[in-house]
Parts: structure tokens; sequence; C-alpha cells
């Protein structure tokens, strides 16, 4: 399924997202894959922009990303013009996070003839989304050279569309060192940490009733809960869990990971997780569900990975139990 993609002397990378996974994702493999006379053209509130601009200098663009969907209507025009005269320069354009605006930028770049490679992350949405299987519509009906991070979504792509992407590695996520001895915030140590936008496939149902299988460490809490998103009543108040439910910032991570032992992934589903890449960064074991996509990306990273056998409750429960080491 790997496939070698094409070299240029020099190549445009566009990313239109503001926070979360997706800045870092650029970065990285920006600073990893391109050459010094590539560019990189992202919007100016992503919450990287700080680094961006000491590690890019003048290779880095920034462009105005409108964020209501209103905005974005009234303003794709001068946006669409602005990025189009941006990447003229370069025969070979990279995106890597989805924007409505490359719905309309893509077909005008394939008219122009540049080489377009796009970064599909989720070859099925974890949610039905219209503008995102539009999306993949304008990306076979014009050619656009699929890239995927995971032989686990080579396969879903190949299944849905009898064709096969390229492949490469989910990059790890460099710019952590940055921060690692900057704003470095006291917390308390935990054993276990979930990190991340909170959402349904990710599996906080599986924590419920924690305090049945672990013994309290003095009332101490043994799990923090770090992100933004709706939180289970039922693991609300609980003497055992600390839940920080906010937005995490990029420079926030490094002290929530260095104050845990162990990355928890509990997800019920999942096409790919930076998590991997950045629980290695900070030698930190990882405990997660037996998903197919997680089995790969074990094997990619130089942590120890635990999986549970079966993607319950109570095995869950058994595998927190099992390697818990401070009674």
């Amino acid at each position: 399924m790997e496939f070698a993609l094409s070299k240029f002397s020099s190549k445009c990378l566009l990313f239109l997202g503001r926070s979360g996974g997706g800045p870092a994702f650029a970065f990285s493999k920006f600073i990893r894959e391109f050459d010094v006379d590539s560019m990189i053209i992202c919007s100016e509130d992503n919450e990287l922009i700080d680094i961006y601009k000491i590690a890019f200098g003048d290779r880095m663009i920034t462009v105005q990303m409108p964020v209501s969907k209103l905005k974005i209507a009234l303003n794709s025009f001068n946006l669409l013009l602005r990025l189009l005269r941006l990447s003229l320069n370069f025969r070979e354009i990279h995106i890597t996070a989805y924007h409505p605006i490359f719905i309309i930028l893509i077909p005008f770049l394939r008219i122009l003839q540049r080489d377009i490679f796009y970064v599909l992350h989720d070859v099925i949405s974890h949610k039905k989304n219209f503008l995102e299987e539009l999306m993949q519509f304008i990306l076979r009906i014009f050619k656009v050279k699929i890239i995927v991070i995971s032989n686990n979504q080579a396969t879903a792509f190949y299944l849905k569309y009898k064709k096969m992407p390229f492949l490469e590695n989910h990059p790890p996520y460099l710019h952590y060192e940055y921060y690692k001895n900057k704003n470095r915030k006291s917390l308390n140590h935990v054993p276990f940490l979930i990190l991340g936008r909170l959402e349904e496939y990710k599996g906080l149902m599986l924590m419920r009733d924690l305090e049945s299988v672990l013994s309290l460490l003095n009332d101490q809490p043994i799990l923090r809960i770090a992100g933004k998103g709706k939180v289970p009543q039922y693991l609300i108040n609980k003497p055992h869990i600390e839940i920080i439910n906010k937005y995490i910032p990029d420079e926030d991570i490094p002290s929530l990971l260095m104050a845990c032992d162990y990355v928890v992934l509990p997800y019920i589903s999942a096409t790919q997780s930076g998590l991997f890449k950045l629980a290695e960064t900070f030698n930190k074991n990882i405990l997660a569900t037996p998903l197919d996509v997680f089995k790969e990306q074990a094997n990619e990273v130089h942590v120890n990975v635990y999986f549970s056998k079966y993607l319950t409750k109570d095995s869950f429960h058994s595998l927190l139990k099992e390697h818990f080491r401070y009674e």
C-alpha cells in the first residue's frame, strides 16, 4: 500500500486550521519533509503561530481566516484570489486539513495544472458531514493525490473508492520540545491521563464506576480528563477523577503529560491518533482499546502499549487495574 511521492525542488503547504492537532501535524510535516525553498500558508489565528514564525521565518505566509459560515461565504472570493496568487509560484500544493474554501480552491488549482496532495485524516467521518463528503467528491473528480496516515485508512479508502491512496506515517509532534521547559505549570501527579477534545466515540463511558476496581489513594485523583466537551454526569464530582473541561492549548500539554504515567485511549472508534507519537515524545506508556488502527500505530512507537482484550467497560477496568502499580 505504500507509494513514493514525487519530489520537486520546492512546494507549498496549505494549512488553514486554527487549533488542536492540526497545527501540530502541519508543523511537523513541513519541518520534516519540505526543503528550504518551500513555503507554508497558514491562518493568522493558528495557535502555534509564534513557533511557526521562529521555525519558518520568511517561508511562512499568514492569511486571515473567517470563522463563521456567513463570514466564510462573504469573504470566500477575496480569500480564494489571495490563495491562488500565493500558490501560483509552486507546482506542488500540499493541503493538510479540511476547510470549506478548499472545495472552491482545488478545481481552480487543477485547471491551472498544479499537482495537489491532500491529507485525508478520516475516510469515513465519525459524524455525518455533508461538506466533508462533498470534499471527497471534489478530490476524486479532480484527481487529487490522496494521502492517508494509516494502513487502516488506506484499506477504508480502497473499500470505498476501489483505488489506492498514498500512505505516510503520522509524523511526531516535534514542536513540543519548544514547550518542555517554558511555561511549566505545577500539577499534582496522577497515574492516568485522558487528553483531547471530548467526543462520544472516545469512550468516556468506559471510565464509569472506576472506583469499584481501583483503590483510592487517600482520596487523591488517579485519572485526569483534560479537554473541552460534554462530560458525562457520572464522572463529575468523583474524588478519583480530576476534570479540566476546557480547550487545552498546546503550551499546557507538556505539563499534563509530565504529570502522568499512562496516556489512556479508551476509544470506541478511531481512524488514527496523534497521541501515540505525543506519548512517545514524553516517554509515556499507553493504555488503549484494541482498535486495528491502534494496533498498527503501536508498532510505530517505542513505548509500551497495553490493550484491553475486549471493547467493554469491565475488561478496560481490568486492564487499568493490572497496570496500576501504586498499591
